[in-house]
């Protein structure tokens, strides 16, 4: 079995602020796996999640490995098809937001081609602001380079 990747967000080159610039700390595993969409279609999926809905705050990202090339360029807001997302949760502080949300904005580019083969190295930058899910709840502005090697196991509350 492969070691998980256990990195603090910030170590790893992503950034989270909430939309007034104050930091969110994100702590956590992170975990890097290839399995299906978050909704269960069966698309070949590269998955990056650190923490679990059972331990907020988490977020995660999702990107369609037959459109993972070295660098492809997806913008967000993605509201049709299954290309790639991001959303980040915090339940106790209302916290949920989505780049598949409307309001949200910026990008992921993939920095390396996505190989779902154990010990393969993940780069994608990430510049994006997740808009709230419900209407008037909090919002989260991510940049940074994340950079990770696939795993085996699928992040603890999700789908594998």
């Amino acid at each position: 079995m492969i070691a998980l990747l256990a990195v603090p967000a910030l170590a790893a080159g992503l950034g989270f602020h909430w939309s007034d610039g104050r930091p969110l700390a994100v702590r956590g595993t992170v975990y890097v796996w290839c399995g299906k969409w978050d909704d269960g279609f069966d698309v070949r999926t590269l998955r990056i999640q650190q923490g679990s809905p059972f331990a907020p705050p988490w977020w995660s990202i999702e990107v369609r490995v037959a459109l993972a090339d070295r660098g492809r360029r997806i913008t967000f807001p993605t509201l049709s098809g299954r290309s790639a997302s991001m959303f980040a949760g915090y339940p106790r502080k209302q916290l949920e937001a989505s780049s598949d949300k409307e309001l949200s904005r910026g990008s992921l580019t993939i920095l390396d081609d996505v190989s779902c083969r154990p010990r393969s190295r993940v780069r994608v930058k990430v510049s994006v602001h997740l808009a709230a899910e419900e209407s008037g709840g909090p919002s989260v502005d991510v940049a940074g380079t994340f950079t990770g090697v696939v795993g085996t196991r699928p992040a603890p509350g999700v789908q594998p």
